[in-house]
């Protein structure tokens, strides 16, 4: 089995974006198919049915003097998956979609999507062009760190999407606190066409937070990380708006037929350098990897927590998200597949499927 890495990247005092360790990981307004749900549960809840819900700090103002200081570069710690013969799990499949807020995307021709392994810029076309951005973090006040993540449709429009170890440290075990998202970031934060957004609450699932393992070197182990998922919830504008009335959302499939696969983030270790979104796509990855998903594609660390979309539409720039980027190495990219457990976790976060 080749050695693969965690593609989450962490903030360093440096002039450009560096890996240490190699590899890791315009509004639209129009309503798509989810339906009101029950209000997210309170403040630092036990671990509850489907994952942990924590409030965390949303200061704007702090949270941003915090990132005028620390937005610079990143660097991705290395980690083992779990070894041979452990056993293996996976969410199980549910076959729930929800659709993109532009409406249900229709079949597309999978061979229309080229096999594409070398993180190539991406063009960004229409919805997809506003709801995948990057996600700035921190641990404590010296490890702050990047990744990628994505707007879903939702009933309370305000839920991105992202990798669980994006948001809670299995070394530490600790959430990230000020978290910022930038949809269609740009260099570094010089453009930000959708403004920016903070975070107020982490839905992790459960299965992270207790299986997933980390050492100082971040090599991991346990099941959890086949459960490297999250979705944030994210405070109104100064406007009023939430995030989805701005930049519209991606669809989810929580486990369902593949049709194509694209894989979208912000690679920040070289070859790359985190200013703009990369992508990597096959025709069809549904072979499973370790029970994750895999994909031929060579981006490095600041990817982590991008999405993985099926049945994209490259015009509309619509798709679903079955997953996102996680861990990767030797020309592989992981993605936990969402089924089960994501679902109730989503509709904890007031997704309404």
């Amino acid at each position: 089995m080749p050695s693969t890495r965690r593609f989450r990247g962490l903030a360093v005092l440096a002039a450009t974006l560096l890996t240490a360790a190699g590899l890791t990981a315009c509004t639209v307004t129009v309503d798509g198919e989810a339906v009101p749900a029950d209000s997210a549960p309170g403040i630092n809840v036990d671990v509850l049915a489907a994952g942990e819900s924590i409030d965390i700090d949303s200061d704007p103002g702090a949270t941003n003097d915090f990132w005028d200081d620390n937005a610079s570069n990143a660097s991705a710690p290395a980690y083992e998956p779990p070894p041979e013969g452990e056993e293996a799990l996976t969410d199980k499949p549910t076959g729930v979609l929800v659709d993109p807020t532009t409406g249900p995307v229709e079949d597309v021709d999978p061979e229309s999507l080229q096999d594409s392994a070398a993180g190539n810029p991406f063009a960004s076309p229409g919805l997809s062009g506003q709801v995948h951005g990057r996600l700035y973090g921190a641990f404590d006040d010296q490890s702050a760190y990047v990744c990628s993540a994505t707007v879903v449709n939702s009933a309370g429009k305000n839920i991105v999407a992202t990798a669980a170890h994006c948001v809670y440290d299995a070394f530490s075990k600790r959430y990230a606190q000020k978290l910022q998202f930038v949809p269609a970031d740009r260099n570094q934060m010089e453009e930000t066409p959708y403004g920016i957004w903070y975070a107020n609450k982490i839905f992790a699932p459960k299965e992270f937070i207790e299986q997933a393992e980390a050492d100082a070197s971040g090599r991991t182990a346990g099941n959890g990380w086949y459960y490297d998922f999250a979705f944030l919830t994210m405070d109104a504008n100064s406007d009023g708006q939430q995030i989805q009335d701005v930049t519209g959302g991606q669809g989810i499939s929580f486990g369902g037929e593949l049709n194509g696969v694209l894989s979208i983030g912000y690679p920040a270790a070289p070859p790359f350098d985190g200013m703009s979104e990369r992508y990597c796509s096959a025709s069809n990855v549904a072979d499973r990897y370790t029970n994750d998903y895999v994909l031929n594609c060579d981006m490095t660390g600041g990817c982590s927590g991008g999405a993985w979309l099926t049945k994209f539409d490259s015009t509309t720039g619509a798709g679903y998200l079955i997953g996102s980027n996680s861990r990767g190495g030797g020309g592989k990219l992981l993605s936990a597949a969402l089924g089960e457990v994501a679902l109730a976790l989503y509709n904890q976060a007031g997704g309404g499927a």
